[in-house]
């Protein structure tokens, strides 16, 4: 199901993700794309829209935080579990921002809707693809920081106040390993459970399935 009040020619959404009680959905939205407009003047803000489970009805948008007014762009709002804070990351432009060195995480509270950034994770290359832990007192993301082109897991803690302490990489048996693997860690996610899945599945898909034609 959706609404036209999400879903239209006038704007372009993307990046939904629901608080846990599953009766507000934040999303991001910027001004629909015209022909021969320059890639770097699409800029996206933080919106919101109430949501009613029982009758499936959507409430009326309302935008969270202006980006696009300051030059900006915001991608991946994550509210945390415990419904408290909503993690995002600001860009100049775009919705790609593992690809913008100065992509930087910032935290919204729901309680005060007070924004601010996260000074003590960030660094001067890349930090984003957040995800939180189940307790919401840590969040890893993938940073750039060091060599500025492959991605890095780092997990930073965040108290009951609010208060967001400096990040470590995620160690290794090797502690040379991240200077000479030409691999990029993109997109980690934090799970309570084991994953059913391996490196060594996904390559044998990778190398055995089939791929489905293009229409």
């Amino acid at each position: 199901l959706t609404d036209s009040l999400i879903c239209g020619e006038r704007y372009m959404e993307t990046f939904p993700n629901w608080t846990p009680d599953g009766k507000t959905l934040y999303f991001c939205r910027g001004n629909a794309y015209k022909e021969k407009m320059p890639l770097d003047s699409i800029r996206y803000d933080l919106c919101r829209i109430g949501f009613d489970p029982e009758s499936g009805k959507f409430g009326t948008p309302e935008c969270v935080y202006r980006a696009s007014e300051q030059g900006k762009s915001v991608s991946f709002p994550r509210v945390s579990p415990d419904g408290k804070y909503l993690l995002f990351t600001i860009a100049d432009y775009g919705t790609f921002p593992i690809w913008h060195r100065e992509t930087d995480l910032y935290i919204l509270n729901l309680s005060t809707e007070t924004i601010h950034e996260c000074s003590a994770a960030n660094s001067d290359r890349s930090d984003t693809y957040h995800s939180w832990s189940s307790n919401s007192h840590w969040f890893v993301f993938a940073s750039k920081r060091g060599d500025g082109q492959y991605g890095k897991p780092y997990f930073a803690y965040i108290d009951k106040e609010g208060k967001i302490y400096k990040p470590f990489v995620l160690p290794q048996q090797d502690p040379a390993h991240y200077f000479h693997t030409f691999k990029s860690y993109n997109i980690p996610e934090l799970s309570k459970s084991p994953l059913p899945f391996d490196a060594v599945d996904i390559k044998e898909i990778y190398l055995n399935s089939p791929a489905e034609p293009f229409k």
